[in-house]
């Protein structure tokens, strides 16, 4: 059964060339219940894609929205709770532009991923 499609493609060609890197699942919101949200890197696709549940965790539905579009390689994001507020923070190691990355769900914006303040 198919959940959730997005199409990682490498942006060069060659060895060690792929995508997708690693996906790690988490809630957005410390203390979440129900179906975790999915984040995969995109590695050399250079894409951040988040998978959102759409419906119960038993119908394993998601949304695939990309979250960043960068220029070369990106690394494992991280997620974690950086700065205590009790939203996610999400740590994205950009190897091609040679810089990290730290954004967060907190509700900046209240739709989706923000840079984390004093980036």
């Amino acid at each position: 059964m198919l959940i959730a499609w997005f199409s990682f493609k490498p942006q060069g060609i060659g060895p060690g060339k792929g995508g997708p890197g690693e996906a790690r699942a988490f809630h957005p919101k410390n203390g979440g219940t129900g179906p975790m949200s999915i984040l995969v890197s995109g590695d050399d696709n250079g894409t951040v894609v988040m998978l959102a549940p759409t419906g119960p965790a038993e119908g394993w539905e998601f949304e695939a929205t990309r979250l960043l579009s960068l220029k070369g390689t990106v690394g494992s994001a991280v997620v974690a709770d950086l700065d205590g507020d009790g939203w996610a923070e999400v740590v994205v190691p950009h190897y091609s532009g040679n810089n990290l990355g730290v954004y967060t769900f907190a509700p900046a914006l209240e739709n989706g991923l923000t840079p984390a303040s004093g980036n």
